[in-house]
């Protein structure tokens, strides 16, 4: 018989508290670590957020003339309000940086935060919700969408915490909070709203012959969100047409299958194979732990009864969702990676023996250094090149107007770049056509508005040609483009398909980016 005492139920608790700080330190620095490194980080739309920043707290300038900044609450302004509180004061690469970063940190904290909640006590577990950090959305840089995803799940604490209280008491405690929610970002407050909705049908279909009044309590608990709807549908009847249009669409089979892989993958990006191979890994081994929830002995996940309703709205959110949302792109990627991280916060394994918890700890930690280490690799060499893209443009003057194009290819492009003609912007205050409008406080004015696309990418170099461009209503800002712009900026490599522009006039090559004056225009 050993000799070693037992240890009590308290240190019991203070080990598991202990290893869950480690995991939370761990999973933190390998994922906040690496954006920390690098002031210009490879996530596609970023370079659009950080040129609007500018934008806002640099007039008046160059911009004016081309550009309306009229600060409003609109319910997808999370960063931007953050970005007007800091007046401007730091570099706004810099804010969108440690805003991504707060992401990271924020997003596995919240996780852990409600497994805390859930359970009673911390465990390192819900720290694996890392795996699930550089996702799809990620990958984008949808930015003020992803600063808001842990305030959604804070809220869904508050929701679990307010159970006990009065039914005023909660209206008085969530109200406000579901109003901020929903001016921070639509898609978290959606998500806070769906995951509240499953809660509370499963509190009626669990409330067995008083499923009336469990039924009255959740139709009087809809009043916080009666603001936020009631809003929506005044900008939805009333409001403006979005410059980015009203498109709606489901997508087809193979959008069903980027719902999944979207976890911890990007989408239409050429990420490099250590993110790409174990992305897919990630997905699969999580559809393999939810499958151990149906297991009745061994080795198992056991969920907490709380979270039946809200995990199982969540994917039926997920997997219904369109892939176009009234103008906005890629909505059946934003809850699925949150419903992958709540599985983590709501389930404990049940009789995993020591050896095998050491196993399933050393490979999480493994695929993080790896995922660390190829996403810091991706940013190091996206930066490279956007510091060639600076230089390449630097000669721009304040207030030109420059066009980005690109050589089509069949294989596709690099979407890393997409936007990376706003860093013209930001740096050398420069006209572009792509900056993003309509779901943002900016606007292009009237007068230029030809000049530019809502929600659009670089012109592929063949829409140069003015007859091809003409047949497609999207390239409406590369018709007459010898007239609108007075620079161009080819995005790559090869440039040999400009040599039929004469109007084109070489200034300077840096790294894949050459520039060009348009001699001639006005």
């Amino acid at each position: 018989m050993s000799d070693t005492p037992r240890s009590t139920p308290i240190e019991a608790r203070s080990r598991q508290s202990l290893y869950a700080f480690l995991a939370f330190l761990s999973a933190a620095f390998l994922t906040a670590g690496p954006v920390l490194m690098h002031l210009h980080l490879p996530l596609v739309d970023l370079p659009n957020h950080i040129a609007r920043h500018s934008i806002a707290t640099a007039s008046p300038g160059p911009m004016d003339v081309y550009y309306t900044y009229q600060l409003k609450l609109v319910p997808n302004a999370s960063a931007d309000l953050a970005w007007i509180a800091t007046g401007g004061a730091m570099d706004p690469s810099r804010f969108s940086q440690l805003t991504m970063a707060f992401y990271c940190l924020a997003f596995i904290g919240s996780i852990m935060g409600l497994s805390r909640f859930l359970h009673g006590h911390w465990s390192p577990w819900p720290a694996a919700a890392s795996l699930v950090v550089f996702n799809a959305c990620f990958f984008w840089g949808f930015q003020n969408f992803l600063v808001s995803v842990p305030f959604a799940i804070l809220g869904l604490i508050l929701w679990l915490w307010s159970e006990r209280l009065p039914l005023t008491q909660r209206l008085l405690i969530l109200s406000p909070f579901v109003l901020l929610l929903y001016v921070m970002h639509f898609f978290a407050f959606a998500t806070l709203a769906v995951t509240t909705f499953g809660r509370e049908i499963q509190r009626i279909a669990e409330a067995g012959k008083d499923w009336k009044s469990a039924l009255l309590q959740a139709s009087l608990l809809a009043i916080p969100y009666l603001i936020p709807i009631l809003w929506l549908l005044s900008d939805v009847l009333f409001g403006p047409e979005s410059p980015a249009g009203s498109k709606t669409s489901f997508g087809g089979l193979d959008s069903r299958l980027f719902v999944l892989t979207s976890i911890s993958d990007g989408i239409f990006q050429a990420l490099p194979v250590a993110l790409k191979l174990t992305g897919w890994a990630i997905a699969l081994a999580i559809v393999l732990f939810a499958l151990t929830l149906l297991r009745k002995t061994g080795t198992a996940l056991s969920l907490s009864p709380k979270m039946r309703g809200p995990l199982t709205a969540l994917a039926i959110a997920a997997i219904l969702s369109p892939t176009w949302l009234n103008g906005v792109a890629f909505v059946h990627v934003r809850f699925a990676f949150i419903a992958a991280a709540l599985l983590f916060a709501s389930t404990e394994w049940r009789n995993l023996p020591l050896r095998k918890a050491q196993i399933l700890a050393a490979a999480i930690l493994a695929i993080l250094i790896l995922r660390g280490v190829a996403f810091e690799r991706y940013a190091t060499n996206h930066t490279a090149e956007t510091l060639d893209f600076i230089a390449a443009t630097e000669s721009i003057p304040a207030g030109e107007r420059l066009l980005p194009v690109y050589n089509h290819r069949a294989d596709g492009r690099d979407f890393r770049l997409w936007h990376i003609a706003a860093n013209a912007v930001t740096y050398h205050q420069a006209f572009i056509p792509t900056l993003f409008q309509g779901v943002h406080a900016l606007q292009v004015k009237p007068q230029w508005a030809k000049h530019a696309i809502a929600a659009g990418a670089p012109a592929p170099v063949q829409f140069l040609d003015t007859d091809a461009a003409r047949g497609l209503p999207s390239m409406e800002f590369v018709w007459d483009w010898q007239d609108k712009f007075t620079y161009l900026v080819m995005l790559d490599s090869d440039r040999s398909t400009l040599a039929p522009y004469d109007q084109l006039e070489f200034i300077t090559l840096k790294g894949r980016f050459s520039l060009y004056r348009i001699n001639g225009a006005t």
